[in-house]
């Protein structure tokens, strides 16, 4: 009578060690995976970002196939243009890049936006279970700070890709670009100076403080607006 128990009761016994067994051999994967790997298990889709500058497409379609490919990741490669006259250019190494990765189990796509804000757009895109991919060597806003730094407040995992090219050489256009940055933000700060000076010369009465305070206010207001357009 105790055997036939014991004989009903292990068939049933087994599938629940299997399943423990499982569970342990995924856990001790996970844990054998590089620390920098690990943030990949859980996601569910690549935000690949891509700069309006000549980029090497078949070495960044390698990196972005390995890194998709094991975890069964979605792609979607996001292209940023700062006029219309770079569309053209921009859909057509969108769509070079996409055909590159392209693989039956994987789901490739692009999306092309015009702007210089990379966070305004990925706000606009992010969700729950994205990794946001970008370059090393891509640098944003008036003291050049890598752009993965400043994607770091956006809360979501992200990884950079590094040693695909040479950081970006400054073009004939970005070098008038940012002498017109530096034009404009001069003439700012010299026009609230004088105006400023202006206002102290004034009788030092409450309107005395309060425009002072003002005109430092919209200053500030400024530049930081032209800064962040200007990104």
């Amino acid at each position: 009578m105790t055997d036939s128990t014991v004989k009903s009761k292990s068939p049933r016994a087994r599938p629940s060690i299997l399943r423990h067994l499982t569970t342990i051999l995924w856990a001790s994967s996970l844990q054998a995976l590089p620390v920098c790997e690990q943030r990949l298990v859980s996601a569910k889709r690549l935000i690949v970002l891509v700069p309006n500058w000549d980029v090497d497409e078949v070495e960044i379609a390698r990196q972005v196939w390995k890194l998709a490919m094991p975890f069964g990741l979605a792609v979607l490669f996001l292209g940023l243009c700062t006029d219309i006259t770079e569309e053209l250019s921009m859909h057509r190494r969108l769509a070079t890049l996409a055909s590159l990765t392209r693989d039956p189990r994987l789901s490739v796509d692009t999306h092309l936006e015009v702007g210089r804000n990379w966070m305004r757009k990925l706000k606009a895109i992010l969700h729950s279970g994205d990794v946001v991919v970008c370059h090393a060597e891509q640098r944003v806003g008036l003291w050049r700070v890598p752009l993965r730094e400043q994607l770091s407040k956006l809360g979501a995992p992200i990884w950079a890709l590094e040693g695909i090219h040479p950081p970006m050489k400054s073009s004939a256009f970005a070098k008038i670009k940012e002498a017109i940055f530096w034009l404009v933000s001069i003439v700012v700060i010299v026009v609230f100076f004088w105006l400023q000076v202006s206002i102290v010369r004034m009788s030092k009465d409450w309107a005395h403080s309060a425009l002072i305070y003002l005109s430092v206010l919209s200053e500030t207001g400024l530049l930081w607006i032209w800064h962040s357009v200007s990104m």
